[in-house]
């Protein structure tokens, strides 16, 4: 289960994988299509008689994942029946795209967002959750137009701490190659925690 579909990054490394059914949301409806094609594609090939293909079902929702339980009954529908779930949430306010739905637009005060979206998806997440799977997300802090540092990632950790266990943490670096022509924010190293809990 991706709580948001990163681009469609996670269904692509879905078909990749042994796993045999994706569930997404997100708030962008371009990006909901895209997965919708991407997905008809898929099926094109699958069928064409020149590959084997495992069989693959997708299931995608235009929602914010903090709403998936009372528009959808999602939390019900796939109770205990998730194998995993690995995502980058949003920044809260550092990257605002263009939906109505966006958690930064619904909760524009940090501490009612870090309650109302992140919290309820993380509970969300709990209830779909099989028993000992792990939930997985990707952040890094950030400095605030105002130039003031952003914990994010410790804030965010803390809240899934409430619901569940932390297994480990990891460092994810995105540029290793150091050089007089790379960009200042990556020279020090360009990193991300990777928190990974279990149920």
């Amino acid at each position: 289960f991706a709580p948001v579909m990163g681009w469609n990054a996670y269904q692509l490394g879905f078909y990749s994988s042994k796993f045999k059914n994706f569930i997404a949301t997100d708030v962008i409806p371009e990006v909901v299509n895209n997965g919708v094609g991407l997905h008809q594609e898929f099926e094109k090939y699958k069928n064409n008689g020149v590959f084997e293909i495992a069989e693959k079902n997708v299931d995608l929702y235009l929602c914010p994942s903090e709403q998936l339980a009372s528009k959808h009954n999602f939390d019900v529908k796939y109770k205990n029946q998730v194998d995993g779930v690995l995502f980058s949430p949003p920044y809260y306010d550092l990257e605002i795209y263009d939906s109505e739905n966006q958690s930064f637009t619904s909760f524009p005060d940090y501490q009612d967002w870090l309650k109302g979206y992140w919290e309820e998806t993380v509970k969300l997440c709990c209830e779909v959750l099989k028993p000992g799977a792990k939930f997985a997300f990707v952040i890094s802090n950030y400095r605030n137009k105002a130039k003031e540092e952003v914990q994010i990632s410790q804030d965010m950790k803390a809240v899934v701490e409430r619901h569940l266990k932390l297994d480990q943490q990891l460092r994810v670096q995105w540029s290793a190659m150091v050089s007089s022509r790379q960009a200042k924010k990556t020279r020090d190293g360009n990193y991300e925690d990777l928190w990974v809990f279990k149920k």
